[in-house]
């Protein structure tokens, strides 16, 4: 199908579901994308999305900018009322329908970079929040009430030169026993992805380019009441998405994607590690998937998330070489090499996170898009496993 009537069909579609008329969906139908956070007066600029399954619930959130809107330009405040908050919207049906937006208590004012985890075996959802420092709250009850914890001791997360600023923005994750055989000896272990700082470097240091940063993980083995430094991506990394894959030992295996700000942009830089997290075995830039270098960014946030116990990979990002724009998805069955891309969305696209579907079919993508701009929104789209594309080996 043409581009321009997959956009149309696509709004036709989203308009529709919104207004309550129920459509026949098959699982080979091209997913639907439909906003759920949309811009108004008081939240003018909705960005950096993020998704997180908890049991039956998924819980969407979004960062609101007290600007005038998101274009990269416009950073002046137009109505003394708005405000920068993070937001969030839950659902219980799958991404079929969505409660009222509210915002996270605590996470009031100019907020940037965030990432959750939620704690299966504790049934605790933790947030942190890059603020003066790094602010960390949880959840005891899916979302609903939200306490604030002691902030992240920045100072003590560091080694060699390097050292945690801020976090990714996404979700992270926790060791699963079942992929290991015998059971992961590491599993429970809680793993977020985060941003550091090369203090020994010298380079760019900026949205352009980033010589100084490298990706990074953080790991808690007490559920979220201590952290250390684990792995440490490639120079010129920034933001990253982890996943678990299936190991041959009994540490857990892991695949990382990255955004690539180094000195040869244009691509996804990859890492993966054997040892639960605690380093890098392998990294390197993966030619299959694009990384957008636009007039004002390098790179992007990618999202990625396993299905069919981890045996296949998916990831979703803007495939154009040169603007945010035509959301795809890849898949593999290792993380070593990816399908082609299979186009989601083929307009303007930006930051995205993926979430397993709590039904069991698939999964949940949020992604900013829209037609003017890349960020028009922040849209769900529920992509079943039989629309996937087959994935590589």
């Amino acid at each position: 199908m043409h581009s321009l009537t997959m956009l149309a069909a696509s709004a036709i579609f989203a308009a529709l579901a919104s207004s309550g008329f129920a459509l026949p969906v098959l699982e080979t139908d091209p997913p639907i994308a439909s906003p759920i956070f949309v811009p108004s007066p008081r939240y003018p600029c909705f960005r950096q999305p993020a998704i997180l399954a908890v049991g039956a619930k998924l819980l969407a959130f979004s960062e609101n900018r007290n600007v005038s809107e998101c274009a990269p330009e416009a950073v002046e405040l137009r109505q003394p009322d708005e405000v920068g908050s993070l937001l969030l919207r839950i659902s219980v049906d799958s991404a079929a329908t969505w409660g009222a937006m509210k915002t996270v208590p605590g996470t009031v004012g100019n907020i940037d970079f965030y990432s959750i985890v939620y704690d299966a075996k504790a049934k605790k959802i933790t947030l942190l929040l890059q603020d003066k420092g790094v602010t960390v709250l949880s959840s005891s009850d899916a979302g609903t009430s939200w306490t604030r914890e002691a902030p992240l001791d920045l100072e003590g997360l560091s080694k060699g030169g390097i050292a945690v600023s801020k976090p990714a923005v996404g979700h992270g994750i926790q060791v699963q026993p079942h992929l290991c055989p015998g059971g992961c000896k590491n599993a429970g272990r809680l793993i977020v992805p985060m941003v550091c700082t090369n203090k020994t470097a010298s380079g760019s240091h900026g949205d352009k380019g980033c010589i100084t940063c490298n990706s990074c993980l953080l790991i808690s083995d007490d559920s979220a009441k201590t952290w250390r430094l684990g792995a440490v991506g490639q120079q010129g990394t920034r933001e990253s998405q982890i996943v678990q894959l299936p190991s041959t030992q009994s540490t857990a295996a892991l695949y990382a994607t990255e955004r690539n700000m180094g000195a040869h942009p244009g691509h996804r830089q990859y890492a993966f590690s054997a040892d639960s997290g605690v380093t890098y075995a392998t990294t390197g830039t993966d030619a299959t998937l694009t990384g957008p270098v636009t007039a004002h960014w390098t790179g992007i946030v990618g999202s990625i998330n396993g299905i069919r116990n981890a045996t296949t990979l998916v990831y979703a990002g803007p495939a154009s070489p040169t603007l945010r724009q035509d959301m795809a998805i890849h898949t593999s069955a290792t993380g070593h090499s990816w399908s082609a891309g299979k186009t989601l969305w083929p307009g303007f696209a930006g930051y995205s996170d993926l979430a397993a579907s709590p039904d069991g079919n698939g999964l949940v993508l949020i992604f900013e898009n829209g037609k003017q701009s890349f960020a028009d929104y922040v849209s769900v789209a529920k992509i079943p496993a039989l629309w996937l594309p087959a994935a590589a080996v």
